[in-house]
């Protein structure tokens, strides 16, 4: 049957009806629901499906009802569940009994009751050994095991004993990057917590003892007295004598033994190599940071090693290094097994193989000496000095003042010479050369006699002249004599006398003397025939050869170092056409070489000059003039090559001292 748009029924578009079922739909074509009211519904198969039943009395089922899905039963006598039971409110209340078929498990967050009446429980644990203050441990099965060797008082005190030689107790973790760890905490006075803890440290790769805080130290002790200790602050203290230095990281404050006689020990650095191995023995290195980074490195180090590698030698030595910046740690300083010293001595080896008590070596940064020093503000008067002695490079050992002035030297020859230089006279053994660093720009060499006011014809000072197999025998002597009574200050009459030995004669006798007013004496052995016997022959002064100022004089330039072109001046004339006459040598040390002679006249006329050379001259003189009638000597390197100039000879007539360079004689008149 089908109705439609049954206009009677409100929101209903149609109902149709067929076996066994009839459909309400709305407006919109949606299923409706069908509501009854005093209606009995029967049909003959025994089945009804709704979408939805509104009871609003009772539900009488005879039979069998089945559900998909009920959310309130208000009673119901026996009931089968598909997915479970849930009570979100209230409580579930069961008359007699709940009985569990195969399921076995029930979940509750308590149970209430004695228990009295359960059944097929578990057998009761047993505990073996049990007595008071033991930690249980884990058996077979329900077995329990009261632990004699772990103990717990009750009391705060934790034992743990055994016989095992090892393991008496162990804590670990078997976690990969796990720390183990063991703690101790305390209270002190004051209920400050005090903790000690000792643990294995991953993250820092290190095995750890800390403590809580730095206000306790840490010791390590025995029979109960403290034989190490780390403070607060990180300082080690071996002993818990007197110390001196309360802020050295680490302190010995112990009684030293003394194995060796009088001297004391506390540290003793044993070696364990071979015998014979190069670097048996022992040492310490000092280090720290060198930069901004913190980067660190080896400052120095003392070594003390075996004196050789052979065997049954136990001869030992000493060494003291240190750090070249830019380089490696090397020996500074060497004593051997008999005491020797030996200073910047690479393996104690000494060039010259002259070894003595005390051995310096050069270094690369220096060359062997030693120097002396004194500061006046420490010393609290005089003044401050300095003194060295230097083997140089040539092997001669040099005698300076304030570590830069040579004074004196002993070259290689055993030659000396005094005066800041490397030049000396000719052979000789012993020269005084004056310099630009001793207290004459002329050499000086004195020698007297200490005593007021000598009387006539004592002797001041004496040249002894010797020779022989022992260097004891006279050949000549130089005396200087007191030719009158002196006065201290105001009048020292003195002769000079010459001494030589003759033929057949082993002392010397006086031949010629230089007396206080100046005037010479010669003494003569020529035999006259007519009387056989030795006269003299005497003269006065000496004739300068000249006339008037015009008398010659010697000039030496020195060495000039001169590039082309540049110019060096001699001398000049003093008066307006009052001339020089010179006769010069020239020597010019360059690629072409120069040796020539020179000669002419300059002054107020002019110059004038001639030249003669088998090499070439390289140069020429020229007149500068620098005033009215006035013209100096200049000399210009034509070399194209920087050159070294020496010019010599002579030059007589008045000349201007004012501009002399180089040296010249003097001018008498």
């Amino acid at each position: 049957m089908t109705v439609i748009r049954p206009n009677s029924i409100t929101g209903i578009t149609s109902i149709t009806a067929q076996a066994n079922e009839i459909n309400v739909f709305r407006h919109n074509g949606v299923l409706a629901g069908l509501q009854l009211n005093g209606v009995n519904h029967h049909t003959s198969a025994g089945v009804s499906t709704f979408h939805t039943v509104n009871v609003l009395g009772n539900l009488d089922v005879a039979g069998v009802l089945t559900y998909q899905d009920v959310t309130n039963v208000d009673s119901l006598g026996i009931g089968t569940f598909r997915t479970g039971i849930n009570v979100s409110g209230g409580q579930l209340d069961v008359g007699s009994n709940i009985k569990l078929g195969n399921a076995g498990v029930i979940t509750a967050t308590s149970f209430s009751g004695s228990g009295a009446n359960l059944t097929s429980l578990p057998a009761q644990a047993s505990i073996a050994n049990n007595a008071d203050n033991r930690v249980i441990t884990g058996g077979s099965g329900v077995n329990l095991n009261g632990e004699a060797n772990l103990t717990f008082d009750g009391t705060g005190n934790f034992v743990q004993s055994g016989s095992a030689a090892a393991s008496i107790m162990r804590v670990e973790t078997t976690a990969n990057d796990g720390d183990a760890l063991i703690q101790a905490d305390g209270r002190d006075s004051s209920g400050n917590l005090r903790r000690i803890m000792m643990r294995t440290d991953a993250g820092a790769d290190q095995y750890r003892i800390i403590s809580s805080d730095t206000s306790y130290d840490l010791a390590l002790c025995t029979g109960n007295a403290p034989r190490l200790i780390i403070t607060g602050s990180g300082r080690i203290e071996i002993g818990e004598g007197t110390h001196i230095n309360a802020s050295a990281p680490m302190e010995f404050k112990v009684s030293s033994s003394s194995s060796w006689g009088n001297y004391p020990e506390h540290i003793t650095l044993t070696d364990q190599k071979a015998y014979n191995a190069a670097d048996n023995g022992a040492g310490i290195q000092f280090g720290g940071k060198y930069n901004t980074a913190g980067n660190a490195t080896t400052f120095g180090s003392i070594h003390a090693k075996k004196a050789t590698t052979a065997d049954g030698n136990y001869g030992g030595i000493l060494t003291f290094n240190t750090r070249e910046h830019g380089n490696s740690n090397f020996e500074r300083l060497r004593i051997d097994s008999i005491g020797r010293v030996f200073i910047n001595a690479v393996n104690g080896v000494v060039p010259s193989a002259d070894y003595r008590s005390l051995n310096l070596v050069s270094h690369a940064h220096s060359e062997a000496g030693i120097s002396f020093s004194r500061d006046h503000t420490l010393m609290g008067s005089g003044g401050s000095h300095g003194y060295t002695i230097i083997l140089n490079s040539a092997g001669s050992l040099l005698f300076n003042t304030h570590n830069v002035a040579e004074r004196m030297r002993i070259d290689s020859n055993g030659r000396v010479v005094v005066g800041g230089t490397a030049a000396y006279i000719g052979g000789a053994n012993l020269a005084v050369m004056g310099t630009g660093t001793t207290q004459n720009t002329y050499g000086s060499f004195a020698i007297g006699k200490i005593g007021a006011n000598p009387t006539a014809n004592t002797t001041l000072a004496n040249i002894r002249l010797n020779g022989g197999s022992v260097g004891t025998r006279r050949g000549a002597e130089i005396n200087a004599v007191a030719n009158g009574n002196w006065t201290d200050g105001s009048s020292h009459p003195t002769k000079l006398t010459f001494a030589v030995a003759n033929v057949n004669s082993a002392s010397a006798t006086q031949r010629f003397e230089i007396n206080h007013y100046g005037h010479m004496v010669f003494t003569n052995e020529n035999v006259m025939p007519s009387s056989g016997s030795a006269g003299t022959n005497g003269f006065k002064g000496l004739t300068q050869l000249g006339y008037q100022h015009w008398g010659q004089r010697q000039y030496y330039s020195g060495q000039r170092n001169m590039a082309q072109n540049d110019t060096f001046d001699l001398f000049s004339n003093n008066v307006a056409h009052d001339d020089i006459i010179f006769w010069l040598n020239i020597k010019g040390y360059h690629a072409n070489r120069t040796f020539a002679t020179a000669h002419g006249a300059i002054g107020g006329y002019g110059l004038s000059v001639s030249y003669q050379s088998a090499s070439g001259v390289y140069g020429a003189f020229s007149a500068a003039n620098i005033a009215s009638g006035r013209n100096m000597l200049r000399w210009t390197s034509n070399s194209p090559h920087g050159a070294n100039w020496w010019i010599w000879g002579w030059f007589s007539g008045t000349s201007s001292t004012g501009t002399h360079t180089g040296w010249s004689a003097a001018q008498l008149h």
